[in-house]
């Protein structure tokens, strides 16, 4: 499997504009089955999110994204997977092929906090590769894709549109099996939140995954 980084996610930035609304009372943030997120971890997160401070994320959406890794992290144990030393050396070349310099991860001495996160990340991807191999794109699938868009298509034959538009359709469908499936397990966890930042209410109908 290859594995895939992302340099804007495991890169941390500098402070985050929009931060000021979350107080500074304790360094916990919230739990998550017991497992603490801590103020530091917000932030840095925050400040991915945001990268150079062109856009504003909202506090519920980088506390809900750090709660996502948690239980991501929590399945991975249960399922025994394990990011090796050489999958990790092997992400840190590709990066350092797109131009990432260990000067941008705090030197020498950031390094293996930079491995770590580069580690969390590959373990994030791969629960989120197996919760959604089993996803098929059908021909319905694709026809609803195509009616959403006639206007790009109208002469395009069914092989060429089809052919065209199916890895979007599949990545939407991923993001969707995905996205449940996270739901699904906020709504069967404990998870406390210590600061005033509300996560979105899980729907009348959802189950446990």
């Amino acid at each position: 499997m290859r594995l895939s980084v992302s340099v804007a996610i495991l890169i941390g930035m500098a402070a985050a504009a929009g931060l000021a609304s979350v107080p500074r009372g304790g360094d916990a943030f919230a739990f998550v089955n017991g497992v603490p997120i801590s103020r530091d971890q917000y932030e840095e997160y925050a400040a991915v999110l945001e990268g150079d401070g062109a856009r504003s994320v909202p506090p519920w959406q980088v506390l809900q994204s750090l709660v996502n890794q948690r239980l991501a992290l929590q399945e991975a144990r249960e399922r025994g997977y394990a990011v090796t030393d050489a999958e990790v050396a092997t992400a840190m070349n590709e990066m350092t092929g797109a131009g990432v310099s260990v000067d941008m991860v705090g030197g020498a001495s950031g390094r293996d906090a930079f491995r770590e996160r580069i580690r969390v990340r590959l373990l994030f991807e791969r629960v989120k590769a197996a919760i959604t191999e089993s996803v098929v794109v059908s021909d319905e699938d694709i026809r609803a894709y195509l009616d959403r868009a006639a206007a790009l298509y109208q002469g395009v034959d069914w092989p060429d549109a089809k052919a065209e538009v199916e890895p979007a359709v599949r990545q939407e469908l991923v993001d969707k099996v995905w996205s449940d499936w996270l739901a699904g397990k906020r709504f069967c966890s404990t998870i406390t939140i210590l600061v005033p930042v509300e996560l979105p209410t899980a729907s009348p109908t959802q189950t446990c995954p």
